[in-house]
């Protein structure tokens, strides 16, 4: 497969996708009704949606954004999106503006350590970084592969492995051609 061989669920890049994923009217798109044990959150990814909007217009990508929460009430928030801007993108600068933007919805985000993660077979390029040594309870993952880019706020146990859940949720959203 070559770079641009992915695309996001729902994201407007790829009809086919939008007519199975269910786009809303205005073009944003959602994601499959859960993920690992988190459950589509509607009305957390209407407000996740209007968020980011700007970040996917800034990045010139068609958008993607969804919302998840688990049965405790720990949300999972998902967006990006694709496009030829994406794909023109450096992948180091993508991925830091990706961690950037997602860390404005962590409370005081100070801290972290951020590391390359395994994306796993979709392979591309992956970081994360863990604020939960710092007494945060979050972590943000951020991938991009070709034409796809995708950032994620995980808020997980103590003992949850992020780039796990990254992984979960690009099987998830991720179109493979």
């Amino acid at each position: 497969m070559g770079r641009g061989d992915r695309g996001l669920r729902g994201a407007g890049a790829v009809r086919a996708a939008h007519e199975r994923s269910g786009v809303r009217p205005d073009g944003r798109a959602g994601g499959p009704a859960g993920i690992g044990d988190r459950t589509a959150a509607p009305a957390l990814a209407a407000a996740l949606a209007d968020d980011v909007l700007g970040d996917q217009e800034a990045l010139g990508a068609a958008p993607f954004s969804a919302a998840y929460l688990s049965a405790d009430g720990r949300p999972l928030l998902v967006w990006g999106g694709t496009g030829r801007a994406v794909q023109r993108a450096d992948d180091a600068a993508l991925l830091r503006t990706l961690r950037e933007r997602t860390l404005r919805f962590v409370p005081e985000p100070g801290g972290g350590t951020t590391a390359d993660a395994d994306p796993g077979p979709d392979r591309g390029r992956a970081t994360c970084t863990d604020l939960r040594r710092h007494g945060s309870g979050y972590a943000v993952c951020a991938w991009t592969f070709g034409a796809a880019a995708v950032g994620v706020l995980v808020v997980d146990g103590p003992d949850d492995d992020p780039a796990a859940t990254l992984r979960r949720v690009l099987d998830a959203v991720v179109v493979r051609r």
